[in-house]
């Protein structure tokens, strides 16, 4: 604000204002944001990222079809050649953001088709876009596409490990315990575990599915580590309770 108000006339405005509009967002006080994003579209009509952030505030007004345009038109920016990019891969990566970014909107309103198709646009111009595989993913869930979706998160961890967390590698395990490939499952727990060795509920779940495979006292072993490591966690001692139960029969 001290910036514009010094230098009113700057073209350094485009960003000053698009930065002001994005903290007013951040406050929910959407409808400033979107005077400011105005201003910042006005100075500089190529900036794409304004666009991106005047339609979440757009949305958050309700506003749908006014967010969706201004999707769209942020899409269009990064796919004219005579844009402001220097590089072309620049280009590539702005158009990945604007397609994840309208998938991730089109998530919202419960059109998964659309979404899927905007991440996959996403995926194809920036393969290493590691945010649209986890939206079109959800997606596929979302469609009863489990196969789809384990098959995303596999050519994440296969092709991006760096980006590969605990929490991806546990959305793994659990769609093979959906699909009834138990050892599969127990691999990805056994995964999620060396990123986060610390989580109790990993060796839980992990525990609850060797039971299924009758490996009873791997099970109780990972009960026990999982009361090691959280004492005060519940699930725990009804599975070791459970299993214990079972092994009087």
């Amino acid at each position: 604000t001290k910036w514009i108000k010094s230098y009113p006339k700057s073209h350094e405005n485009s960003l000053i204002y698009h930065k002001r509009g994005f903290c007013k967002s951040k406050l929910a006080e959407h409808k400033s944001a979107i005077a400011d994003y105005n201003k910042a579209i006005k100075v500089n009509p190529k900036n794409y990222e304004s666009y991106i952030g005047r339609a979440i505030s757009e949305h958050a007004l309700g506003n749908c079809q006014e967010a969706l345009n201004d999707y769209t038109k942020a899409i269009q920016l990064t796919t004219d050649r005579k844009s402001y990019f220097f590089k072309p891969s620049d280009g590539a990566m702005a158009r990945a953001n604007a397609y994840l970014a309208r998938a991730k909107y089109k998530y919202k309103l419960d059109d998964y088709e659309g979404a899927s198709l905007d991440a996959t646009l996403a995926i194809e111009s920036d393969p290493g876009n590691c945010e649209a595989y986890k939206c079109r993913g959800c997606c596929k869930r979302r469609l009863g596409d489990l196969r789809g979706e384990i098959q995303d998160y596999q050519e994440l961890i296969t092709t991006h490990p760096y980006s590969s967390d605990s929490d991806l590698v546990h959305r793994c395990a659990t769609i093979q315990s959906e699909l009834h490939n138990y050892q599969e499952a127990i691999d990805y727990y056994s995964m999620a575990i060396q990123l986060d060795p610390e989580n109790a509920i990993l060796y839980n779940k992990r525990g609850l599915l060797k039971v299924k495979l009758k490996d009873r006292q791997s099970a109780l072993n990972d009960y026990m580590k999982a009361i090691e490591l959280d004492p005060n966690y519940a699930d725990s001692y009804v599975s070791r309770g459970l299993l214990r139960e079972k092994n009087l029969d």
